[in-house]
């Protein structure tokens, strides 16, 4: 094992830890393709057969882990938190992939005779795929969610580590396996299909910034725009201020002369009644 691996599983391992402590910590579900997990928990059953005949024991404890894992996974979502799974948005076929997968495990294998070369082989090609479920619930929801976001960031460094394992074994000891080696690279590619969907997709029609700023622009004019429509005050822009003194004028000089004509109706009586 050299360093890119080494670098690899721990990312796959920070990607596992997000799903599964965004799961914990929000008590939830939502967002997360059940499916997905159903694949791995498949992919990491067929492959790990040989988990007995191992005496690694970093080995043995990684793959318990990823085995484990997966089946914790399924059961959170379609158990635990069931109630806030989106069930109708992991809509997928995934028999298509199993069917398609084990095709090839059968075509495209070291040793069709032996059961376990073909699961083994089958486990590599349906690995490749196991994200299209989640890019395809991602599509029918039209919104991400921030753990899936950087579960796939994690999960393009944890293949990318990988690839640069295999330049590195290729150098150092001239080791290539086309059933690990291409099933990966298309792995690797499908993760950024994730990143060419829109983050979140709304039937309200935004205003554009034109708009936003003619909004702007019309809330701060509104109190001068009432005061020159008022009839007292005129638009300035159209009238100097000799004639704006001069309405003013003339307003008060009526509103005074009115004033004195009602006083004068009134009698003593009305005029002290009035002043207390």
């Amino acid at each position: 094992m050299n360093i890119a691996s080494f670098l690899g599983d721990v990312a796959h391992v920070v990607a596992i830890f997000i799903l599964l402590g965004g799961i914990l910590h929000k008590r939830s579900a939502e967002g997360i393709s059940g499916k997905m997990q159903v694949l791995y928990a498949i992919v990491f059953t067929t492959r790990y057969l040989d988990l007995l005949d191992l005496y690694d024991y970093y080995m043995i404890f990684m793959k318990l882990f990823y085995i484990l894992v997966s089946y914790m996974m399924v059961y959170l979502i379609y158990a635990v938190y069931k109630k806030t799974y989106d069930r109708e948005y992991d809509a997928f076929w995934i028999e298509t992939l199993i069917v398609l997968c084990l095709g090839l495990g059968l075509l495209e294998t070291n040793d069709i005779t032996v059961p376990e070369e073909v699961l083994w082989a089958f486990s590599r090609y349906l690995e490749s795929v196991t994200f299209i479920p989640q890019i395809y619930f991602t599509y029918k929801k039209e919104s991400k969610s921030n753990k899936i976001t950087y579960y796939t960031i994690a999960l393009i460094l944890y293949r990318g580590f990988y690839i640069i394992n295999w330049i590195i074994r290729y150098k150092e000891e001239e080791f290539f396996d086309p059933f690990v080696v291409y099933p990966g690279i298309v792995q690797f590619f499908i993760y950024f299909f994730y990143f060419l969907l829109p983050r979140e997709m709304s039937t309200e029609v935004l205003p554009t910034c034109v708009e936003q700023t003619q909004s702007v622009a019309n809330v701060n004019n509104a109190p001068k725009m009432c005061r020159q429509e008022s009839l007292l005050e005129p638009p300035l822009l159209k009238r100097n201020s000799s004639s704006y003194t001069s309405i003013y004028t003339i307003g008060m000089e009526n509103k005074s002369a009115t004033l004195t004509e009602s006083v004068s109706n009134m009698n003593e009586d009305e005029i002290r009644e009035a002043r207390y």
